[in-house]
């Protein structure tokens, strides 16, 4: 006969069941808010909403740049109801451009199944760039034809010396449009008035030489924006020689250039290091400790230094090595960073906001990073609105139920009673019946 079971101990268990899975969705909760607590969020901008659909530059000045959580400015999220939206960074800095100069074709000779001779005048010094020609540049007709050529210069138009000896165009390093193609060739440098190409046509037609020229590359310095006019202060150096100026901001911003306003002596050449206070808080005896991020060297006319890597601190320290000249008056110190944007497809009356400040977060990774090549170099710029604090206090101000530590305490302690409960009256049960039973 199968023993019987007991009312009062089974009638327990649903009850017991209950608290426990009351018990894990607390725990759960409490976790989950805790959590979400400790990361997200710390503030927002709105965008202005766009007038037609299309890639613009959101400006990430330094309002913004001050609020994010790290100098790669990787937690920036672009959202619009509460979905991201893929963007890249792009950054205004140092690049080169590329130019073609024409240089005058003086006259063209053709020998027929022999050569092409064409004489055109070298750089002068009015021209943009200098006036060495160390490379030349024909744009043709496109052509599947390979030839031999040659370059020679003169100074009086009837005298003429070797400059190169015969070079092959070969039409497949040639870049261009559909219609017209260009070739560059690599010549030493010379100065000659007077410059004569010769193309061997022995083989076939000659070429159709449109223009003859070189290209120009400038570079173009980086466009950079300036942060808040910090404080300066100057400190007491442990040493004699030597000079330290505290720079302090209003905020931690990103820092990629600083500019000294130096109003005495008027020369002067002073090695300076550019420093950030040691994590280590502990002073020795020569004084605080300092970490160097950059090292330059101050005179008239240099006065700025572009960091070697971007820096977001809002205390930086200068350390001048005076020697034994007379300390340096220092009127302000500047500080800038690089005009960056934030590149997007945004769509017609849409809703976005710039969010960021979660220190957890990685950068990002779109589908559009593989597609730069393909926007457009001029964008219309969008400037986000008035940055908003997110407060991520204001959900766990009034605590649940199920979220009140006092009350998980409390099932707990319940948990553990109804379990000793039962126990101790399956055990009583278990000793009425006997070993027999």
């Amino acid at each position: 006969m199968l023993p019987r079971k007991s009312k009062h101990s089974y009638g327990l268990l649903p009850l017991l069941f209950l608290l426990t899975a009351g018990m894990q969705v607390a725990v759960a909760q409490s976790s989950s808010s805790s959590s979400s607590e400790s990361s997200g969020f710390s503030w927002e901008a709105p965008v202005p909403a766009p007038v037609q659909p299309g890639f613009y530059r959101i400006a990430i000045g330094p309002a913004i740049s001050a609020v994010a959580a790290k100098v790669t400015l990787q937690d920036l999220r672009l959202l619009r109801d509460g979905q991201q939206q893929p963007y890249i960074l792009q950054q205004e800095g140092f690049y080169d451009t590329t130019r073609f100069q024409a240089l005058e074709i003086m006259e063209r000779q053709r020998t027929p199944a022999q050569l092409t001779t064409v004489t055109f005048r070298g750089p002068e010094a009015g021209q943009e760039g200098h006036t060495l020609l160390d490379q030349l540049v024909l744009q043709v007709k496109n052509t599947g034809v390979r030839k031999l050529l040659r370059v020679s210069g003169s100074n009086d138009g009837h005298e003429w010396y070797a400059i190169s000896g015969w070079l092959l165009f070969d039409p497949e390093s040639m870049n261009g449009t559909e219609g017209d193609q260009q070739v560059s060739f690599r010549l030493p440098a010379t100065d000659y008035t007077w410059y004569q190409l010769q193309v061997n046509d022995s083989a076939s037609a000659p070429l159709y030489i449109e223009k003859i020229g070189r290209f120009l590359i400038s570079t173009r310095p980086a466009d950079y924006i300036p942060n808040p006019t910090p404080k300066l202060t100057k400190i007491t150096a442990q040493n004699a020689q030597e000079s330290i100026f505290r720079i302090d901001a209003d905020a931690a911003y990103v820092i990629d250039k600083i500019s000294i306003d130096i109003s005495a002596p008027t020369l002067y050449r002073r090695p300076v290091v550019v420093a950030v206070a040691a994590e280590d808080k502990s002073h020795s005896k020569s004084g605080p400790a300092y970490h160097p991020i950059a090292h330059f060297t101050l005179r008239p006319g240099q006065t700025s230094i572009q960091l070697p890597s971007p820096v977001k601190q809002q205390q930086l320290y200068l350390l001048v090595t005076d020697g034994d000249s007379p300390p340096l008056q220092i009127g302000r110190v500047h500080t800038f960073q690089q005009i960056t944007y934030l590149v997007a497809y945004l769509e017609k009356g849409g809703t976005y906001q710039l969010k960021g400040g979660d220190a957890h977060l990685a950068a990002p990774v779109y589908d559009l990073t593989y597609f730069t090549d393909s926007l457009p170099a001029q964008l219309p710029v969008l400037l986000p609105g008035m940055i908003v604090q997110i407060n991520g206090k204001e959900a766990a101000a009034t605590p649940t139920v199920f979220q009140s530590k006092i009350w998980i305490w409390i099932g707990l302690i319940l948990v553990i009673g109804l379990l000793a409960v039962i126990s101790l009256r399956m055990l009583r049960e278990m000793k009425q019946r006997g070993p027999g039973n």
